[in-house]
């Protein structure tokens, strides 16, 4: 390439640089009167005093000054850079950027860095120039991903002096849209500098920094950005330790901010005094689409705050209140929630304390919705003779758009499926999740008793304890044929003849958990296994209950939690140790721990 040319290509920027470094020939003669010869060199060879390749230097300062005029770029069409951040970034990447942390070859050529050299450089040369001057070590993960749109460093153990490098590298990088630093260590100086690089970066707009201990400092730098960033449409800062204090500062950003769309605030510590803060901000916001407030302190008249809240939001579509503790005040809100809103597509309040009264509430409200097309009432003390009820609200609202319905862990009465079976021949696109299902009777002499069946074959491992049958003996019962093997029909008219009579439902879902290899037909060693299954699942439920009995005696501000460690001690017990001769052993080496 002839100077000119490299000349006119870089710039006039560049031309004092290369006629200071060139090398100077001398017009003198020699003693003979004859021009001095000319040097000879091998090819590649370069002598003394001659400097670098004019293509080399060109494209080192290029590079400076191209990253240098994008960074400030940045900051100006954001809005929002300040002199103090310009002048820091601009000092740390002149100390960072210069030739030896570049390392050019002298055979790169123009083609190269027009085609490559841009965007390779910031990506993963400036994260690993950048750790080497702060000292840090690269993460392998984060440079491969730079140059994608979705940087995911999860569980990585990450400091704040971890992010420092990244957030420069991110400064004016193109690529990346989605930045998910959860479950870190980043802490509040790491949430400041996530804030300095969102100031700069106009193309990131999904952010998680859940579980990275950022506290209140970091929660209110975050948010006080958020007042002006119109970029970030996605925020997560769930199990941050987050307090009632913390709530202003998120709900100021609410009511000021008006392109976050999603908003993830779970497994904090918002109680009492959140539920009015937060319930204000929710009313006049109407953007914000998904809110996740889930596993926090909201309850009793913070909850109906915040639940009342819900009539006035035009915007939400998915709230998430699960493990709260709504309990009657909260559904007193949703009540009046629900009868007005429109825009709200999806409900979670599943392990909220929702009873018979607080139930009764909600479904008042659910009648006059029109909105609503999923509800999750899973794990809440509902009673079974209310589960009917739902479907018949359900039927009832003409104008209803309920599609899934989720009672997870909830027994339901027969009357239920009736209904069910009822709305879906009336064409209603209905789904139901339920758990149990208290239909099955067992006669014993003139008495009948309901049992809430939580595996069908727990009702033929009550009845050969009831009647100290061995398995050869129950076998022998249902195989009517002496094949050694039992089919549906045999199934089914040895079980009445037992005195159980199981409905064709049941009856279906007890054939398909004994019949593992599915082909239709069960023989001994298939209801040996079932057999198996059912004692263990006993003898865990009892060492449970008399665990937690034994730790209530000595401890009465105990809970169930506590006896978690049981079912790490199950894993180590023979299959041939019986309950009787474990439980005391067991009982003992919990109190101890």
């Amino acid at each position: 390439m002839k100077p000119n040319e490299d000349l006119s290509y870089q710039g006039k920027s560049f031309s004092r640089q290369f006629a200071l470094k060139a090398p100077i020939q001398s017009r003198s003669k020699t003693s003979n009167g004859k021009s001095p010869a000319k040097l000879q060199l091998d090819p590649g060879q370069q002598p003394l005093g001659v400097a670098r390749p004019l293509s080399a230097i060109c494209q080192t300062s290029y590079k400076k000054t191209v990253l240098r005029r994008d960074s400030k770029s940045a900051g100006i069409r954001s809005g929002s850079a300040s002199k103090k951040t310009l002048s820091r970034l601009d000092s740390l990447l002149s100390c960072v950027l210069n030739i030896e942390d570049v390392n050019l070859s002298d055979d790169e050529d123009d083609d190269d860095l027009n085609r490559n050299g841009r965007e390779d450089f910031f990506g993963q040369r400036i994260y690993n120039a950048c750790c080497r001057r702060t000292g840090v070590r690269p993460i392998l993960n984060v440079a491969v991903h730079l140059r994608k749109s979705e940087v995911c460093v999860r569980h990585r153990a990450m400091t704040a002096a971890d992010v420092k490098p990244l957030a420069v590298s991110l400064v004016s990088n193109p690529y990346v849209n989605v930045l998910d630093l959860g479950s870190n260590m980043i802490g509040s100086t790491g949430a400041l500098y996530v804030c300095d690089l969102l100031r700069e970066n106009v193309f990131i707009s999904r952010l998680d920094l859940s579980d990275n201990a950022i506290g209140g400092k970091g929660a209110r730098s975050l948010c006080y950005l958020l007042q002006s960033n119109k970029i970030l449409q996605a925020l997560c800062i769930s199990g941050n330790s987050l307090e009632d204090g913390d709530s202003k500062c998120i709900a100021k950003m609410l009511m000021e901010n008006y392109t976050l769309q999603e908003l993830d605030i779970s497994h904090n510590k918002f109680g009492a005094r959140s539920g009015a803060i937060l319930g204000k901000a929710i009313a006049e916001n109407a953007t914000l689409k998904k809110l996740n407030l889930s596993w926090n302190l909201l309850r009793l008249q913070s909850a109906e705050t915040l639940c009342t809240a819900l009539k006035l939001n035009a915007g939400l579509k998915l709230v998430n209140l699960r493990f709260n503790g709504l309990g009657l005040h909260g559904c007193r809100g949703l009540q009046k929630a629900l009868a007005d809103n429109t825009t709200l597509t999806e409900l979670n309040i599943s392990h909220n304390r929702i009873d018979g009264r607080a139930l009764t509430l909600l479904l008042d409200g659910l009648r006059h919705n029109i909105g609503l097309e999923i509800l999750k009432l899973g794990d809440n003390p509902i009673h079974i003779s209310l589960t009917t009820s739902i479907l018949t609200t359900i039927k009832t609202n003409e104008n209803s758009a309920m599609k899934y319905l989720d009672l997870t862990h909830i027994t339901v009465e027969p009357k239920f499926l009736e209904e069910l079976q009822t709305m879906r021949n009336q064409s209603y696109e209905l789904q139901v999740t339920y758990d149990l299902i208290h239909s099955c009777s067992i006669q014993n002499n003139h008495k009948k008793k309901l049992i809430a069946t939580e595996e069908p074959l727990m009702l033929l491992y009550r009845y050969i304890q009831d009647k100290n049958l061995r398995l050869v003996d129950i076998f022998n019962i249902l195989d009517e044929d002496k094949s050694m093997t039992v089919d549906k029909e045999e199934f089914s008219r040895g079980m009445k003849r037992a005195g159980i009579h199981i409905p064709p439902d049941t009856l279906a879902l007890m054939m398909k958990k004994l019949d593992a290899n599915g082909d239709g037909q069960i023989d001994f060693s298939e209801l040996v296994d079932g057999h198996t299954k059912i004692r263990r699942r006993i003898f865990r439920q009892k060492l449970r209950e008399q665990a937690y009995m034994e730790r209530q005696r000595a401890d009465p501000l105990a809970i169930m939690e506590d006896v978690k460690t049981t079912d790490r001690l199950l894993s180590r017990v023979p299959s041939t140790l019986t309950a009787k001769s474990f439980l005391p052993s067991l009982t003992k080496l919990l109190l101890t721990t």
